[in-house]
């Protein structure tokens, strides 16, 4: 209850009930009020700072491979769960992890850990088939040629209709001009990153053990995708802008954030009810009482305004954390070889 909408006669009692020294009688002492737009310009702020920036990786990659050749090999195996557990907090797949792998294969042959170090190997070269050890020793590069017999038949995915103005990676691996990338079959991770104000598209691609064809012209059933501008360029849809900002990471923690600010300010709309009720049953004569019922009216209001917000916000981001926002379309299909044998990929989307 803010003093100075308190009747004179009556600022006295509040400040006692409040549990505060009394003010003097015109001091103008004030309560800042609870404002339920502040929440929502926090949620709007919040969710506007779109997905959180890639983590720089404290320690790099030349530095665990300095640390590796000069026979330092815990301090180089240390580096490397270092740059791991970097890349785990990364939005989009590392470009680097198929060669942080293979130097994890590397230090762990050389700790006399071969099973861990065919398990690296197999993670890389799952990567990128194409991957060599030229910059290690011929025990190494046997050991590495030795896990890729192991590997899966690859299979060649083509993209069409790729923007003139976007670069594709295929788990981190940029895809050539040609369009044509060998993977193993399973999940890959398609990134196409716009030269623009354009946020990047995500989807997930389940490889069979076929060819494929894959048309990028399709997009997921509502994706909002790119707009011309008229210089030309692709700007963000403004549906698929705030698509992307709902489907970010930052998503969750901001409706979380906000769920637990309404609770707050529930607590401090009480408080102020709480008062308002104590000053309006003390009041010595009609027309002090009349004085509190619209304030009291307007405290319940935004109480009751704060309660739904919180249960909405909680809800919504238990949904953003559990739930995600993949759904599954099939995007170009296409006949591939003489005996006419097609193949379809299952892409989900991050929009």
């Amino acid at each position: 209850m803010r003093h100075d909408r308190v009747l004179p006669e009556r600022r006295c009692e509040v400040e006692r009930f409040a549990g505060r020294a009394a003010a003097p009688r015109g001091a103008g002492a004030t309560i800042v009020g609870y404002n339920p737009r502040v929440v929502l310009l926090a949620l709007v702020a919040m969710l506007a700072a779109g997905p959180a920036p890639a983590a720089t990786p404290a320690v790099t990659l030349e530095q665990a491979q300095k640390s590796y050749f000069d026979a330092d090999l815990d301090i180089a195996l240390s580096q490397v769960s270092a740059i791991e557990h970097d890349e785990a907090r990364m939005v989009d797949p590392p470009v680097d992890r198929p060669k942080v792998l293979l130097l994890k294969t590397a230090i762990l042959l050389k700790r006399n850990d071969p099973v861990g170090a065919k398990s690296a190997a197999m993670e890389a070269l799952s990567i990128d088939p194409d991957l060599v050890a030229d910059a290690y020793s011929p025990s190494v590069r046997q050991f590495v040629e030795g896990v890729r017999l192991e590997l899966p038949e690859r299979v060649l995915v083509r993209f069409k209709d790729a923007p003139a103005n976007a670069d594709l990676r295929l788990d981190g691996r940029l895809v050539p001009p040609t369009g044509v990338l060998a993977v193993v079959p399973g999940t890959h991770k398609l990134v196409v990153s716009y030269r623009g104000p354009a946020a990047p598209d995500r989807r997930t691609i389940e490889v069979g053990t076929s060819d494929v064809t894959l048309s990028l012209s399709a997009k997921p059933a509502g994706s909002g995708g790119a707009v011309a501008s008229p210089g030309g360029g692709a700007a963000p849809a403004p549906a698929g802008r705030m698509r992307a900002l709902w489907n970010g990471p930052r998503a969750a923690p901001a409706l979380f954030g906000v769920s637990a600010l309404a609770l707050v300010s529930t607590g401090v709309a009480g408080y102020e009810i709480s008062l308002t009720q104590h000053n309006r049953r003390t009041a010595t004569t009609p027309s002090q009482r009349a004085v509190y019922a619209p304030y009291l009216g307007r405290y319940e209001a935004e109480a009751g305004a704060s309660v739904a917000l919180a249960v909405a916000c909680g809800v919504l981001g238990v949904e953003r954390l559990h739930h995600g926002h993949a759904r599954a379309v099939v995007v170009g299909a296409a006949p591939l070889g003489g005996d006419g044998r097609g193949a379809q990929a299952l892409i989900a989307g991050s929009f």
